[in-house]
């Protein structure tokens, strides 16, 4: 089957090259995990995460500082106002803080909002709204940062980001920052020029988290630190899904990269079941209720998978449901979406579960991604099949559906129904195949025994046309080194590849 197309990756993602955050890599591996360990997620008001597997179909090298062009030799003909000149490549870039389609032309200052919480200030006088305080440029906030004190929650405003209340570091108190907002900074990743997007706890609420606006400075040192993983790094991915375990992150790095053995895929999937437990009892909280059928069928033995989404935006309250006392339904692996690619098996390969009616529990894996499915509009966002308000913060996206027209290739009438859903990362596409590919060396599969749950029950639609699922399945049953591919380097910084590639699906 064909791989894919030799796309050249076009660019570089601003969630590539953001600067990291404190902490080393295994240090920072219970950061990653314990920055969302609640099994509902609420949002202002509500909004936990439930629901079984699928839903029912109702649906540079440096820069002229000061924007005055590309001072820089190198460049024919020269950079325009507020670009530089990358010598290395002779190619014009924007500025930070800039944005434009055309470097060689000029940069415009990205457009920043003024007078209420996250823009900039001299002054408290500049922050025009009760309670408000200047956090000035030399304490670190870049062009100073409008902010007010809190206990657990920000006033909001029309026409600026919503906000979030947070304890910055070396502070004992909660203050008012911006949540990432791709609609106001659309050229700067969700945030004004100088501050990053990350996943940060409620101040008194550890365990609601939402993506809000930081200065760039609190990430110095270690990429682990942003636990979303919305700056898209592959060290801390392979941190991840290893649990932090080195000698497992070295066997997932050979799976990704096709050498690995029989053996190695096995002391895998063993090693992920061990500490998926511990992470399910310990950072979850939760009992795990024997939701399974003991062993495998001696006469039908495991040939498959079956692809579902959870139709949940996020991993947490899925794996609560799966393990509860009564379950209407179980699986074996889950893909995590805000823990971004995190492998949880939450019952062993060994066994078989519950997860696409008897014909297929018997003989295929159940594989389910942290996913809300298709998306609807709601007022100025977006909610899910249970109108619930779309929360989630992803790579290239951040708060926005993917847009997929025409569904799934062959089966348009089904799948080509909705046309905005939940996207899936980068790192989950990986795990999907990382996962894939052990079962296979371990147990044999069968190419047309990979299936989505949707072909084989009537009422779904999960995974849903938006993911690669095509491509994916190919790189199942092939050796191909995944980090060196280039339609999934492409995936990885293109927002709209899976619109511009039905081929994929």
């Amino acid at each position: 089957m064909n791989l894919a197309p030799g796309i050249q990756r076009k660019s570089k993602s601003a969630f590539d090259s953001a600067p990291p955050r404190g902490c080393s890599v295994v240090g920072c591996f219970l950061v990653l995990l314990l920055g969302a360990c609640s099994a509902d997620r609420p949002s202002e008001t509500t909004d936990g995460e439930g629901g079984a597997a699928g839903a029912i179909a109702a649906g540079g090298s440096g820069s002229e500082i000061g924007g005055q062009g590309g001072m820089t030799p190198g460049c024919e003909p020269e950079c325009g106002a507020g670009a530089w000149c990358d010598v290395e490549t002779l190619s014009c870039h924007c500025e930070e803080g800039y944005y434009g389609s055309d470097p060689e032309a000029g940069c415009e200052p990205v457009p920043v909002p003024t007078g209420f919480i996250g823009s900039p200030c001299m002054s408290d006088t500049d922050c025009e709204y009760l309670g408000a305080v200047c956090q000035p440029d030399a304490e670190g906030y870049p062009d100073g940062h409008c902010s007010q004190s809190c206990d657990k929650y920000c006033p909001d405003d029309p026409g600026f980001p919503a906000t979030f209340c947070i304890q910055p570091p070396a502070n004992d108190s909660g203050f008012c920052h911006s949540r990432c907002d791709m609609q106001v900074y659309p050229h700067t990743a969700g945030c004004r020029p100088g501050y990053q997007c990350v996943i940060e706890p409620r101040y008194a609420e550890v365990a609601t988290v939402r993506p809000v606006c930081v200065p760039s400075s609190w990430l110095g040192g270690d990429p682990c630190a942003d636990r979303g993983n919305l700056i898209g790094d592959d060290d801390c991915y392979f941190a991840l899904v290893s649990f932090g375990d080195k000698s497992v992150e070295a066997l997932s790095r050979k799976i990704l990269a096709g050498t690995a053995t029989k053996t190695d895929a096995l002391a895998f999937l063993d090693a992920n079941f061990a500490a998926s437990q511990q992470f399910i009892t310990g950072v979850l909280g939760k009992t795990i209720h024997d939701n399974f059928t003991s062993g495998h069928s001696q006469s039908k033995p495991m040939r498959g998978m079956i692809v579902h989404y959870t139709a949940a935006q996020r991993e947490n309250g899925t794996i609560g449901y799966f393990v509860s006392a009564s379950p209407h339904a179980s699986t074996h692996f889950v893909i995590g979406s805000e823990r971004n690619g995190l492998i949880v098996q939450i019952f062993s390969h060994a066994h078989r579960t519950w997860h696409a009616g008897s014909t297929y529990n018997v003989d295929r894996f159940g594989v389910d991604f942290a996913n809300a499915g298709y998306l609807e509009p709601d007022g100025s966002g977006w909610k899910d099949y249970a109108d619930r308000s779309y929360t989630m913060w992803l790579p290239l996206h951040g708060d926005q559906p993917v847009k997929v027209t025409g569904g799934i290739p062959g089966a348009e009438s089904k799948y080509a129904t909705s046309e905005q859903w939940q996207p899936y990362t980068y790192y989950q596409t990986l795990s999907f195949v990382m996962l894939g590919r052990s079962l296979h060396l371990v147990y044999g599969l069968e190419d047309d025994a990979v299936e989505r749950h949707g072909d084989v029950a009537a009422s779904r639609v999960d995974p849903g046309p938006q993911l690669a699922l095509t491509y994916l399945k190919a790189l199942v049953f092939n050796d191909v080194d995944l980090m060196q591919l280039p339609w999934l380097a492409a995936y990885k910084v293109e927002a709209d590849w899976i619109e511009q590639h039905p081929e994929a699906r």
